[in-house]
């Protein structure tokens, strides 16, 4: 965000190290001061938290990996940043309900997932019912797209529009094959 820092967390005693206010401080200035930030902090879901909702998804790529497979934390940090959800866990990109809950009630789209979702039949179909424009982020191997793509007479922009028969009508035969 604009300055290169002038000191490290590292040089500051324990106590003020962990103190949230003064990482609040650094991190309004320069982001980069993320690197510098106590482990203890990046382990405390309420200052993480804060951390998204003020600076971004971004900063859940900095937890711990225990914090970024845990459900209820990605689930707060996606209220607050669906893209946050690239950031979560393996264990957590790979559960195939989780994912698709995600999608339907928190606004998780099919690019906010890394690639190993787009292969996924279930995941795709639950984001192109989303967000008909997702199809365009999924991976061309998947059977949903090729499928697609077989069906020439009804494109990407005409789901967007919503409604004619025949746009609901592929919509039925794609997803039901």
């Amino acid at each position: 965000m604009g300055k290169t820092p002038s000191f490290h967390f590292n040089q500051l005693s324990e106590e003020l190290q962990v103190d949230p206010d003064i990482a609040f401080a650094a991190l309004d200035n320069f982001d980069d001061y993320i690197d510098w930030i106590s482990s203890a902090l990046l382990a405390d879901s309420s200052f993480v938290l804060e951390a998204v909702k003020r600076y971004g998804s971004w900063v859940v790529s900095y937890v711990s990996m225990d914090l970024r497979n845990d459900r209820g934390f990605i689930r707060e940090a996606i209220a607050l940043a669906p893209r946050a959800f690239y950031h979560a866990g393996d264990d957590l990109q790979e559960d195939t309900e989780f994912v698709i809950e995600n999608i339907r009630q928190n606004g998780v789209k099919l690019e906010d997932l890394r690639w190993r979702a787009h292969k996924n039949r279930a995941i795709v179909i639950a984001a192109v019912q989303q967000d008909p424009a997702s199809l365009q982020h999924a991976t061309p191997s998947s059977r949903v797209i090729r499928r697609f793509r077989q069906l020439q007479d009804v494109s990407v922009s005409q789901l967007q529009g919503g409604g004619s028969k025949m746009a609901v009508a592929t919509k039925k035969e794609l997803f039901c094959h």
